[in-house]
C-alpha cells in the first residue's frame, strides 16, 4: 500500500512570512527567522525545513529579499534619506542595509535611486 505524499502548503508559509515582514516594516525592526517560526507555532529548525521544502528557499533568504524589495520600492517612490529607507525596511544598521542591497541588486542604494530620478 502506497503512503500518500506529505503535502506542505506553500501559500501558508508565504502568507505568514509576508505578514511578518509587513509587521517588521511597520515597527522598523529587523526580521528574524526564529520570531517568524514562533508566530507559526513551530520550532525554528522544523519551520526552516518546512519553509525550504514548501517554498524552495531558506526563510532567512526570503526575508532578506523582502527587505531589499521594500527598500527598492521606497527608493523609487519616496525622498526618504538612505538611513530612513534602511530602517523602514527593517535593517538594523546603515552598513547592513548597504551590504544587503548591493549584494542583491549590484548597485548601492544611491545608484539605484539615481536610475529612477533621471
Amino acid at each position: 500500500m502506497a503512503v500518500p505524499a506529505r503535502t506542505v502548503d506553500r501559500s501558508g508559509f508565504v502568507t505568514a512570512a509576508d505578514a511578518y515582514l509587513a509587521d517588521c516594516f511597520a515597527r522598523e525592526t529587523p526580521p528574524h527567522v526564529n520570531e517568524l517560526a514562533t508566530r507559526c507555532q513551530l520550532p525554528t529548525a522544523a519551520f526552516s525545513r518546512g519553509f525550504l521544502f514548501a517554498v524552495g528557499e531558506q526563510p532567512g533568504a526570503y526575508l532578506k529579499r523582502g527587505q531589499v524589495q521594500h527598500a527598492a520600492e521606497l527608493l523609487r517612490t519616496t525622498n526618504l534619506t538612505m538611513n530612513a529607507v534602511g530602517y523602514a525596511a527593517g535593517f538594523g544598521t546603515r552598513m547592513s542595509f548597504f551590504r544587503a542591497f548591493r549584494r542583491a541588486t549590484g548597485k548601492t542604494p544611491q545608484q539605484y535611486r539615481d536610475t529612477f530620478s533621471r
